[in-house]
């Protein structure tokens, strides 16, 4: 995947998580708690790279190596 690509992308997504994040410290916490998503795609598209992106947290491994987080 081109390098500024995922740039682009990671800032968008960082703008999107911070409204994100703003708005559901208004919302109710209970209502926050129990969103679920899902995340598909096609593999080594950067899955784990968008949910770590979502929770700003490092919950899913990310590596530039094929397969990082295939489960075996």
């Amino acid at each position: 995947m081109n390098l500024n690509l995922i740039r682009h992308l990671s800032q968008r997504i960082n703008h999107l998580t911070g409204s994100f994040h703003a708005s559901s410290k208004v919302a109710d916490s209970s209502l926050a708690r129990a969103l679920e998503v899902a995340v598909i795609g096609a593999p080594n598209v950067g899955k784990s790279l968008l949910t770590n992106q979502l929770v700003r947290a490092a919950v899913s491994s990310v590596s530039s190596k094929m397969d990082t987080t295939t489960q075996v």
